[in-house]
């Protein structure tokens, strides 16, 4: 799944990133993102892992604030068709509802029934430590994340 066009999309993403490679939620955490959904998409396949790429890398580039940005998902989602326009990303029409709605939705608190979008939130969930936050099972989609999160914590 990971291949030349995903790393022309990180670095794409990575030089027009407002705050910085150093940042919590920049390239360091998007690579966590991606590693907890690739471990838990290996425990269901019926997880679409290049939605769960995509929304890794892509879910937080938008930001302007480290603290409280809460359109950032809202920017980072209407960023898709001008990554598509780009050649960056391509995607069938169901994997791009489903990749906009995880992003867009993804700082909301909310859980989803979709397995795909599940993974995509609970991967980043599974990251709230690093700001301060333990993360709480009533947030995690997936039966996965919870077995992670119980694991971890």
């Amino acid at each position: 799944m990971y291949n030349i066009k995903m790393e022309k999309l990180k670095e794409y993403l990575i030089s027009k990133f407002l705050l910085g490679s150093d940042s919590l939620h920049g390239p360091l955490h998007w690579e966590s993102v991606l590693r907890n959904g690739l471990l838990l998409a290996s425990k269901n396949k019926n997880i679409d892992q290049e939605v769960l790429t995509l929304f890794s890398y892509i879910h937080d580039s938008k930001r302007v604030d480290e603290y409280i940005d809460i359109h950032h998902g809202e920017r980072a989602a209407n960023s898709l068709d001008y990554l598509e326009r780009l050649g960056l990303i391509n995607l069938r029409e169901n994997q791009k509802e489903l990749l906009y709605f995880a992003i867009k939705h993804h700082n909301e608190g909310k859980t989803s029934t979709d397995v795909t979008i599940g993974a995509c939130w609970d991967s980043d969930r599974l990251e709230l430590d690093r700001v301060g936050i333990l993360p709480s099972i009533n947030f995690f989609s997936t039966s996965e994340g919870k077995h992670l999160l119980n694991d971890r914590f």
